[in-house]
C-alpha cells in the first residue's frame, strides 16, 4: 500500500521564477535572443581556478559535507576579501556561507521574523499584493 500524501502537497506550486527561467532557456535554445533576468546565474562559465580546485578536492577525497557555517578557510578568506576590497571588518565566525542567494534570504528571514510578524511582498507593477504572516 502506498503512503498517503500530505494534503498540503495539493497547494505546492512551482516557483514562478523557475518557470520563467525554463521558458527563457527554451526560447534561447530555439534561437530567440534572450536576456534572462530570472535566476541569479552568471553569464560565464566556472573560472578555471575554481574548476581546478574542485578537481583537486575530489582527488584529495575532500568530498564530504562541510560545516554548517561553511569551510573555516573559506570564511577566513571572505573576511579578508571584505576588509581588502570593501573596507568592511568582519570576523570569520560572523560569516555564513550558503548554497545560494535563496538560502541566504531564507536564513535572514528566519533570523529576524517572529510569530505574528507581517511581511509585505512587493509584486508586479510596483503594487504590493501579498502579505505573509508568520
Amino acid at each position: 500500500m502506498l503512503p498517503t500524501i500530505a494534503k498540503r502537497m495539493n497547494d505546492v506550486q512551482f516557483s514562478k521564477i523557475r518557470e520563467l527561467s525554463e521558458k527563457a532557456r527554451q526560447l534561447d535554445a530555439s534561437g530567440v535572443p534572450v536576456y534572462s533576468l530570472t535566476l541569479g546565474e552568471p553569464d560565464f562559465d566556472t573560472p578555471e581556478a575554481a574548476q581546478q580546485a574542485a578537481i583537486n578536492a575530489m582527488r584529495d577525497r575532500d568530498t564530504h559535507y562541510t560545516p554548517n557555517h561553511g569551510i573555516p578557510a573559506l570564511r577566513e578568506a571572505l573576511a579578508q576579501k571584505l576588509l581588502n576590497d570593501n573596507g568592511v571588518r568582519a570576523e570569520a565566525d560572523e560569516i555564513i556561507v550558503t548554497a545560494g542567494g535563496s538560502e541566504a534570504v531564507l536564513n535572514i528571514i528566519l533570523a529576524i521574523l517572529n510569530p505574528g510578524d507581517e511581511v509585505l511582498i512587493p509584486s508586479q507593477l510596483g503594487r504590493t499584493t501579498s502579505l505573509l504572516r508568520t
